[in-house]
């Protein structure tokens, strides 16, 4: 029985990937990490739609993921390329040609920088809808759950006990 199981360790071996190596040097994480904290604090008081800080959100957002080194070379490269859209077109800006693009950030005139900030909260906005909203199709199943379960006909209004709460957002017992 032991020979099986470690037949089936090794297995797996091949699917679980390795680790990768930081993407940037220190050096480097220093310099973008420095470069990322003055583009967030020019864009610090922008608001998207008055709903919320775009500035804020990706700053938090930075201080909480698990790879700083990643989030910051996507943040350069998303931002780049919603500036120069000629460049995605093509094979997709590199990393190194965003960064020295941003370089000179605060030598910019304001109009420069605002169009930097515009392109902060376009990367804002891309984290919302790709990783803190729910995808179209769940919530597509929310809406059919919640409509079918809870009709106004179906609702009884009581004082004496609390309202029955809604069904989980995305749940496969609820499909």
């Amino acid at each position: 029985m032991a020979l099986q199981h470690r037949r089936h360790q090794l297995s797996l071996t091949g699917f679980i990937p390795k680790p990768k190596p930081p993407s940037l040097t220190p050096e480097e994480y220093g310099s973008v990490q420095a470069l990322f904290k003055t583009l967030i604090e020019y864009a610090s008081n922008r608001k998207a739609k008055g709903r919320y800080k775009p500035a804020a959100l990706i700053s938090q957002t930075f201080q909480h993921v698990k790879s700083t080194d990643e989030f910051l070379i996507h943040f350069f490269v998303y931002t780049y390329a919603r500036i120069h859209p000629e460049v995605e077109d093509e094979a997709g800006p590199e990393f190194h040609q965003a960064y020295t693009y941003f370089g000179d950030f605060s030598l910019w005139n304001s109009t420069r920088k605002d169009e930097a900030a515009a392109a902060m909260d376009k990367f804002a906005q891309y984290m919302i809808d790709n990783f803190f909203m729910p995808p179209h199709s769940c919530i597509a199943v929310f809406k059919t759950v919640h409509t079918d379960r809870y009709t106004k006909s179906s609702i009884k209004v009581t004082t004496s006990m609390p309202s029955p709460r809604p069904p989980p957002l995305c749940s496969i017992a609820n499909v």
